[in-house]
């Protein structure tokens, strides 16, 4: 009998599994791996250095100053336009001016007012504006230059913008002269009002955030014991499946089959006999491979035994997970200061003739010149006060060049560390589960076995999780930039048919390829760090060593994917079904105080959660069968049965494999 690398078993007769004392792996990958995460961490100082976050989440008025932050407007921290109908296409061209509250009512200026201290009090203008004391042709000059606004609606803070609650008060008279419809305002609303929607579901998830943790800690015990179960329950539930897929097939085609015989229509005659047939070949394929499915069966069984020996493995991706849930919040952080990094362009811009706007010679702007917005308000003044009848406006943004390659760099780092998290996750699990398979006397398993696992793969194996996850990573660039291509031609305004045909076709047989490629060296990259697990080997010697294993056992491992992917997927569906009905019962049907106008919220987020929750457990066992299938098959190639050479595998699976 021979190793999977060619060697005789009589060449290591004292070999006993995976080995304490190792050497490092893929070292060169582990130190590319870290200069190249110092470099990603590099930009991430450079965007909180450069950029400015606040450009997304604070609210800027006409003169650039941020509402709420700083100095001149700390007390204001609402932004209200002048005219939100500007604000559709071309960058909001409107006065915008930070205000202490949003107006509370629907006002228009009346040039026949029957209390002038009534519109003073109600006018909206731009700070150092004064309206007091003035007559109405002076408030009617102060409105065509824009410095005060003719109209507003009563609005409400969204983001700290103030948006017009257009559909909850009747549209103010007098709007109709300015050939304003509510049906201009619909458009920019739309987005807010969606925006309110999502501040009122997040309202109802923090109320009900105990109510939703409670059930989702349920999901939790319930995918410990549905583990548990499966010591009993795999081989029962693969058979009911099998029978249950036979009969619901056989029962769609003696429909379909009568279907023809009352219609006579050809159609159902032919999907009568292609779900016959497809009962048949899985009744065949069922019988003809009884034995694997057995086998598949066992494993999952031994899997579960050997979870629950090592329960803390069950635990464990909580660590990866919250690690990689950092990496992401602060990803999408430093991208959002990459996308603030920009390059405004101002320039002056003529808002009434009648005026007499002055700068001083440290500026000495003129219509139409760029300017800077503090520098303009500062310099530039109308009658001891500031201009009215000029004004320094967003001209354009334009985006720097080096940008982009940040992006690159940004992308390829979160996706690389994230991967590298994630598949250390995993050659953990499998270096536990091949420490519990390998020890002789499974009662002799450490209670720390995952936390010295843990500190092996540190010691040892760093470098080949930065191979694999580098491998991965490439490919999912290639994905991307794909994707990336396909965009870019969409936009592309081409009339010719055959060529948008050739482009979406090269497309999508390229993004097919790729994702065949990314799920195939996935596989590839897990089963080589099972047996870097085992055998404490890089990455390219393991993944050869596992490539071999396989393809000797080739259909084996088809069955084994198969039906273990099956039962999980089942598990997942189960138990992510029953907590939704729980809290369904709970919040709707129990009249539950909790509850309010968006009641399916906390059902939703129970749901979501059970879900991943459940996805972070099965993806434990997942890899511990792959593991314990590897391990058994290095068994039979390295040991005989004998005193000197004993089995590791369990006798059932030792009986169905002919080695007892």
């Amino acid at each position: 009998m021979t190793m999977s690398n060619g060697k005789s078993v009589v060449d290591e007769p004292t070999w006993r599994g995976p080995l304490k004392d190792r050497n490092c792996t893929d070292v060169p990958c582990l130190l590319i791996f870290v200069l190249f995460i110092l470099c990603w961490f590099g930009v991430g100082y450079y965007a909180l250095f450069v950029g400015d976050i606040n450009a997304f989440l604070v609210p800027t008025d006409s003169k650039g100053r941020k509402c709420g932050v700083d100095d001149d407007v700390i007390d204001k921290p609402f932004l209200v336009f002048f005219d939100l109908t500007k604000c559709i296409n071309n960058r909001c061209n409107t006065p915008q001016v930070c205000r202490s509250q949003c107006p509370q009512s629907n006002w228009y200026f009346n040039p026949n007012p029957q209390s002038m201290n009534e519109t003073y009090n109600a006018m909206l203008c731009e700070d150092g504006i004064t309206v007091m004391n003035k007559n109405i042709e002076q408030l009617e000059r102060l409105i065509a230059s824009k410095a005060c606004a003719k109209w507003y609606l009563k609005s409400t803070p969204v983001l700290n913008r103030c948006i017009p609650q257009l559909f909850e008060e009747s549209f103010p008279t007098g709007l109709d002269n300015e050939n304003i419809t509510k049906e201009e305002l619909v458009k920019p609303v739309e987005v807010i009002k969606f925006l309110t929607s999502i501040h009122s579901i997040v309202n109802e998830a923090i109320l009900t955030k105990n109510s939703v943790i409670m059930f989702i800690s349920c999901g939790v015990l319930v995918c410990l014991l549905y583990i548990m179960l499966l010591q009993w329950i795999a081989l029962p539930c693969v058979w009911i499946a099998i029978i249950f897929l036979v009969g619901l097939l056989s029962c769609l085609s003696y429909f379909c089959y009568n279907l023809y015989i009352n219609n006579m229509w050809i159609g159902w005659i032919i999907l009568s006999s292609i779900l016959g047939g497809a009962a048949i070949i899985i009744a065949v394929i069922a019988v003809c491979l009884w034995k694997k499915i057995y086998l598949a069966s066992q494993l999952i069984t031994e899997t579960s035994k050997a979870t629950i020996h090592i329960l803390l493995i069950v635990f464990f991706p909580i660590l990866p997970w919250l690690i990689s849930l950092s990496v992401i919040i602060y990803s999408i952080v430093i991208a959002l200061f990459l996308m603030s990094i920009e390059d405004r362009e101002f320039f002056v811009k003529e808002e009434s003739s009648n005026g007499n706007c002055q700068c001083s010679m440290e500026v000495n702007y003129t219509i139409g010149d760029l300017c800077k917005p503090d520098l303009f308000y500062k310099y530039c003044h109308e009658h001891n006060g500031s201009c009215f009848s000029m004004s320094c406006l967003l001209n354009d943004i334009t985006t720097p060049t080096y940008k982009y390659y940040l992006y690159i760099v940004h992308l390829a780092g979160f996706i690389w560390l994230y991967l590298f998290i994630i598949d250390f996750k995993k050659i953990v699990i499998a270096s536990t589960y091949a420490t519990w398979y390998w020890t002789l006397c499974k009662t002799n398993i450490p209670y720390f076995t995952t936390i010295t696992s843990m500190c092996r793969v540190i010691k040892y194996h760093l470098g080949t999780v930065a191979f694999g996850s580098a491998i991965i990573t490439i490919c999912r660039l290639f994905r991307i930039f794909i994707e990336y291509l396909h965009a870019a031609s969409r936009r592309e305004s081409s009339t010719n048919v055959v060529s948008l045909f050739i482009k979406s076709c090269l497309f999508y047989c390229s993004k097919c390829f790729m994702f065949l490629v990314e799920k195939l060296l996935k596989f590839l990259t897990v089963n080589a760090y099972i047996m870097c697990a085992i055998n404490g080997k890089g990455l390219c010697t393991s993944a050869v060593d596992a490539l071999s294993l396989i393809l000797r056992n080739i259909i084996r491992v088809a069955v084994l994917n198969r039906i273990v992917y099956w039962l999980l997927k089942l598990g997942k569906i189960l138990i992510t079904s029953i907590m939704i009905l729980l809290a369904w019962w709970y919040f709707n049907l129990n009249g539950n105080d909790e509850t309010r106008e968006y009641w399916y919220v906390p059902i939703i987020l129970v749901g979501i959660g059970t879900y991943l929750v459940a996805t972070i457990f099965f993806s434990v066992y997942i890899v511990g069968v792959d593991t314990i299938f590897l391990c058994v098959l290095q068994d039979c190639e390295y040991h005989d049965g004998s005193n000197e050479k004993p089995y590791y595998m369990n006798q059932n699976i030792g009986k169905l494999l002919h080695v007892y």
